[in-house]
């Protein structure tokens, strides 16, 4: 099975970055359409504490699983920059240790999440009235977790060696029939936070069977066997030094979302919580699309750095910028010029839940430009290899100024404008950061290119 992957290390990049990057967005996109289609169909379907119970489970859900997504991140940059020095016997050893290693780690995740959920749930302050269907809802997703992490890493191979066309294709298929599974379990078997998250599941389990039969079928140095199916020390040890370091930062992350998550709660009003969680989904989206441009550039600085090219790892940098902020203007700001809309899309029959999602677009949607930035810089250290010190960055900047905001200056001054400010701060702290950083660093990667 052959597909004509993008080549990464050779040629102008402009062209090829959005070449590569139209199918990662689409594909985030589509992706993102799995909880958006669960509150949407709840919303228009059912009551307001489904919707609520749905809405509350993003934070708790992400601390579980983005650590390990953060492991297989991190193989995924392992086999993009062996990929791009044309080193097949270590591109194969990458790719079974960390197939083996998502296979391991979702079993392990699944278990924890659905032994410790609702005692979570409880600790982060979660609506009495809610707490047992968010509670049922995430259980049933994390019981599909296993597929999901492997179609993670599947996907992730896939796209380091520069194929982004088929895992796009992937979920066009499988959020299709999603978004169907949501509407019959809801609308003709009656079943509320259960069906959606069942459905979601299911369409897990087509990710991952999909995303498996495309690196066994596939004739590429990324091709999986079951006879090569063992884990590698070495890239063990390389899996987790890249990957750890963007588990944690993922992890405390999650961790400083779920205070965050408790400041919403403390307000005391399901209509915040509602309000909160549709301007959320709604941000998720602009995200997705400009976290896909920068796991582009991350993607491409892997590649580049195993071919030693050190010296397009600032072109990258600065394509990455500029694509990253041209598809902010699209997407960001459509869902800031029609955020009450898409907002009532979400909650059609609550106003007062739109006026407080209002609130949070008006702040963190206009800004959100800048998150991208961000991203665009971190990924290029990742794609690196310098994984730790973007974990450094990261967790100061972001968690370190967020959380301190929030125990601090959100405590005296207890409105949602003043706990939604802490976003755009702490993104331009970061910024400065990571660019004061990159101009140390390509002093190194010049002397690098030089000495050939």
């Amino acid at each position: 099975m052959k597909s004509k992957n993008v080549d990464m290390i050779n040629g102008p990049l402009m062209k090829k970055m959005i070449f590569y990057t139209i199918p990662v967005i689409l594909t985030g996109l589509l992706q993102l359409l799995y909880n958006a289609a669960d509150l949407v169909v709840i919303g228009q379907f059912s009551d307001e504490k489904a919707f609520a119970a749905v809405g509350a489970t993003p934070s708790l859900n992400a601390m579980f699983v983005t650590f390990f997504i953060g492991l297989s991140i991190g193989g995924c940059i392992c086999v993009g920059q062996y990929y791009g020095a044309r080193d097949a016997k270590n591109v194969t050893e990458a790719v079974h240790t960390g197939i083996l290693i998502s296979i391991i780690f979702g079993v392990a995740v699944s278990a924890l999440g659905i032994l410790f959920v609702e005692d979570l749930l409880r600790a982060m302050g979660t609506h009495e009235d809610i707490i047992g269907l968010a509670a049922l809802y995430l259980k049933i997703v994390m019981a599909f977790f296993p597929f999901t992490l492997f179609y993670n890493f599947a996907a992730g191979i896939l796209k380091a060696a520069g194929d982004t066309k088929r895992p796009f294709y992937i979920l066009v298929f499988s959020g299709f029939v999603n978004v169907c599974l949501n509407l019959v379990f809801v609308l003709v078997f009656h079943m509320t936070v259960e069906g959606v998250a069942l459905a979601t599941g299911i369409g897990s389990v087509i990710n991952a069977v999909l995303g498996g039969i495309l690196l066994f079928k596939t004739d590429d140095m990324i091709k999986v066997s079951l006879k090569n199916l063992k884990i590698s020390k070495d890239k063990m040890k390389m899996n987790f030094a890249n990957g750890i370091p963007l588990g944690v930062q993922s992890l405390v992350f999650s961790a400083s979302n779920v205070l965050i998550q408790a400041s919403v709660n403390s307000f005391g009003s399901i209509a915040v919580v509602a309000g909160n969680s549709a301007a959320s989904n709604i941000e998720g989206f602009v995200y997705t699309a400009m976290n896909s441009t920068a796991n582009t550039a991350l993607n491409f600085t892997a590649q580049n750095y195993g071919a030693k090219k050190f010296d397009r790892i600032s072109q990258i940098l600065g394509y990455g910028t500029a694509l990253v902020l041209a598809v902010w203007v699209l997407v960001g700001g459509s869902a800031v010029i029609f955020g009450k809309q898409f907002l009532q899309i979400y909650q059609p029959h609550n106003p007062e839940a739109v006026k407080f999602g209002l609130i949070r677009n008006s702040i963190i949607g206009s800004t959100y430009f800048l998150c991208g930035v961000m991203d665009t810089v971190s990924y290029v250290f990742k794609g690196a290899g310098k994984t730790f010190i973007s974990m450094l960055i990261a967790v100061f900047s972001i968690v370190g100024i967020r959380v301190a905001w929030i125990l601090t200056v959100f405590q005296k001054y207890h409105t949602l404008q003043m706990l939604y400010i802490s976003w755009p701060i702490t993104w331009i702290g970061a910024i400065i950061a990571f660019y004061i950083l990159y101009i140390v660093q390509r002093r190194t990667y010049i002397k690098m290119q030089h000495r050939g």
